[in-house]
């Protein structure tokens, strides 16, 4: 039986998947408008589609820095308790495949992280995306219900 398609990404020169479901578009880099007041974590919005969608920095999520944008530099459009957020990335690699024997449940979940997967000689880690989900509205005091 075929396992789920994860999209991998790096941030940090480490990778990360989500399920490729919660994926709408990969966009090239472009800059975001910064909102006065946001949580650190937010690097601003872009319009897309004529949508205002909110950025979360991942290097600012997971390692406490602000992402130094390059060339390979990514924005995912992903749905998100049915609101549309962008992720801003390093990098996106490819799809990946992992199966159930190949994932290991890791103890930390502050980030959304609960799996790691070695994937053809590389460590992924996995976001259980309801738990990214129910940590970033907590951040922002919001319920995503």
């Amino acid at each position: 039986m075929q396992q789920q398609p994860w999209l991998e990404f790096v941030v940090a020169d480490e990778r990360y998947a989500v399920p490729v479901a919660q994926v709408i578009e990969i966009l090239s880099w472009r800059e975001c408008d910064p909102v006065p007041g946001a949580d650190i974590f937010i690097r601003g919005i872009i319009n897309f589609r004529g949508n205002i969608v909110p950025v979360v920095d991942m290097h600012q999520w997971l390692h406490k820095t602000p992402l130094t944008p390059q060339e390979d530099s990514k924005i995912l459009t992903m749905m998100m308790a049915g609101e549309m957020i962008g992720v801003a990335v390093d990098g996106v690699e490819e799809l990946i495949y992992p199966q159930q024997e190949q994932r290991e449940s890791i103890v930390d979940g502050d980030n959304g992280l609960t799996e790691t997967c070695y994937y053809h000689d590389r460590l992924i880690a996995l976001f259980d995306w309801q738990l990214l989900q129910r940590l970033f509205y907590r951040e922002q005091d919001v319920d995503p219900e």
